[in-house]
């Protein structure tokens, strides 16, 4: 028969030897169904009673023909044995059964002890020369096989502690080398020769650590650095450890880890051991933390911020003074100053470089400098960190603008130019013209009789009459300043003053319709004259009666009538007037 004792439950504490096992009393075992075992090493002796109770009177029953055998008499055959009588009678009549049948009782012999089986369950094992090692959550469970009695109890030791009855799984809970010895007697007390083990409890994790190979500058890694991990297990030994980059999924550590591996600035390496019976290690991290993620002086969390400088610097350039930016070019003085301004976070910047126009020439920047060419420069520039990430080299495209605009003075209208003199009127415009050959003109700044100073927009005029000093000059948009310059105008906004005479004295007046005429005789002739203070006249004219202009003087001929003169008097700048004369003419 098979007995399996698989409950947890505290074992019961037996003292005895530890070395050999408790002394065990061999015996008879009434089982199940009524049936009765023997140990087979004891002798047997049969009685008879006429009454089945057990305190009824009993004779020691004798063998006449096999005595030598009898007395004790032992039984042979394991397991199954019988006593028999010839003829069965019925119990009620006491007669003969037929037909004729033997009666048979029973007996069973157990000579052969249990046997015990040891099976450790719930850990994770591991084997090595002489040794066996199991981690956390072992269990040690026995599973025992009897035959016929069946198992009266299982004892175990511990290290050589008394012995104990087993009835339930053993969980060991501390950590250390272990002897376990066992066995198991059956219910007619045949002893299972003592067997046993020995094994390692492992409860530790191990311990690993980082080292990093290709620190250059301070705790910022290059772009060909590695992380190394490594780990210590002094009892099972380690059997794998594991990583993971920027929070991604953990993988077998099985070479050098490349920083190229990682994401740029802010990386992140989080790794943990494996022992061979499954102790895990904390997990451990580095990587671009603040060191106030993690308690002070936590061995478990050990702080070591790192960063890894894969980027180049940033390098841009600045000009200093006077500039102008366009199209893909800036324009920059002879007063301009080149400077390179260059940052890298991590590493540091260790040197800047430029050229222009040669990118084989390279020259190590040390401070703002003024370009030695003029005009188109092609300016190259770029930057080299501690760990050597160098960036690309940048181009701008310059310009040295050397020369001064040159602004000319234009009227638009009416002028005249008398001796030195130039006359304009209010009808006149005021042009300033400048011309750059470089960044382009900036402004044209101009004053009037010196006062103020006007930035010019689109033409003026001058409106108040007089001479007048017209100052004015430019600048490009690299402040490149024109000399002053200067024009001296006269403002003429003054028509012609007309003036008229009559050759004979007037001969009388007359009224026409409420309006007074003055009388001359037929013989008279009408002068006319216009004069001008500043430009001078151009033209003089005049229409007699509403009829066609003339200009035919002095007017003569003019039959008797009323007349209305208009004359019309205009100067060289276009300034005009007019006046109406009326008179009679009478024989």
């Amino acid at each position: 028969m098979f007995t399996i004792l698989t409950l947890f439950i505290l074992v019961i504490g037996f003292t005895g030897h530890t070395q050999e096992p408790l002394v065990h009393k061999k015996k008879i075992f009434r089982g199940e169904n009524n049936r009765l075992y023997i140990n087979k090493d004891l002798p047997v002796y049969i009685r008879v009673a006429a009454s089945p109770d057990d305190s009824a009177e009993s004779w020691l029953l004798f063998s006449e023909t096999s005595q030598k055998f009898t007395n004790p008499m032992y039984l042979d055959a394991e397991g199954w044995n019988s006593l028999r009588s010839p003829s069965a009678v019925d119990t009620v009549t006491k007669k003969l059964v037929m037909p004729v049948q033997d009666i048979v009782f029973e007996l069973y012999t157990d000579g052969i002890a249990p046997v015990t089986q040891l099976r450790y369950t719930g850990a994770q094992s591991f084997s090595a020369p002489g040794k066996k090692f199991f981690g956390r959550e072992q269990r040690i469970e026995l599973t025992v096989r009897d035959e016929n009695s069946g198992v009266d109890k299982t004892y175990f030791s511990l290290n050589k502690k008394p012995w104990s009855v087993y009835d339930s799984a053993i969980h060991i809970k501390d950590e250390g080398e272990y002897e376990f010895k066992y066995y198991t007697v059956d219910n007619v007390g045949n002893a299972e020769t003592i067997k046993s083990d020995k094994f390692q409890l492992d409860l530790t994790p191990p311990v690993s650590s980082h080292r990093v190979e290709g620190l250059t500058q301070k705790n910022v890694l290059s772009k060909n650095a590695t992380i190394l991990l490594q780990s210590e297990d002094n009892l099972s030994g380690v059997n794998k450890i594991y990583y993971s980059i920027d929070d991604g999924s953990f993988v077998s550590y099985t070479r050098p880890i490349p920083v190229s591996l990682f994401r740029d600035g802010e990386a992140k390496l989080s790794y943990y051991a494996v022992d061979n019976v499954g102790n895990k290690e904390e997990t451990k991290s580095i990587g671009a933390f603040s060191s106030s993620q993690f308690a002070s002086g936590d061995a478990n969390n050990p702080v070591f911020d790192f960063y890894i400088d894969r980027l180049p610097p940033e390098v841009s350039i600045e000009v200093m003074g006077d500039k102008f930016e366009a199209t893909n070019l800036v324009y920059i003085s002879e007063r301009s100053q080149l400077k390179l301004n260059s940052t890298d976070d991590k590493s540091g910047v260790q040197a800047v470089y430029y050229s222009y126009n040669n990118f084989l020439t390279r020259e190590e920047y040390s401070g703002p400098f003024a370009p030695l060419l003029k005009g188109n420069i092609r300016f190259s520039y770029n930057a080299i960190d501690y760990v050597d990430n160098a960036s690309q080299a940048k181009t701008q495209n310059l310009f040295l603008d050397h020369t001064i605009p040159v602004t000319q003075i234009k009227f638009e209208g009416p002028r005249f130019i008398n001796r030195d003199t130039l006359f304009i009127s209010s009808k006149t415009k005021v042009v300033l013209d400048a011309k750059d050959t470089g960044s382009g003109i900036k402004y044209i700044h101009y004053s009037l009789n010196e006062e103020g100073k006007n930035v010019f927009s689109g033409p003026f005029s001058l409106e108040n009459q007089g001479i007048h000093s017209i100052h004015y000059y430019a600048a490009d948009n690299v402040n490149n300043t024109e000399t002053k310059k200067s024009q001296v105008v006269y403002a003429d906004n003054d028509p012609p003053v007309i003036h008229f005479h009559f050759s004979v004295e007037q001969i009388g007046e007359k009224t026409l319709r409420d309006e007074t005429f003055s009388i001359y005789p037929s013989n008279a002739k009408l002068y006319i004259a216009a004069t001008d203070n500043l430009s001078g006249g151009e033209k003089l004219e005049y229409s007699l009666n509403g009829a066609a202009r003339r200009n035919l003087i002095p007017i003569e001929k003019l039959v008797p009538g009323n007349y209305e003169v208009e004359i019309f008097a205009g100067d060289a700048l276009g300034n005009s007037s007019s006046r109406l004369v009326k008179f009679a003419i009478e024989k």
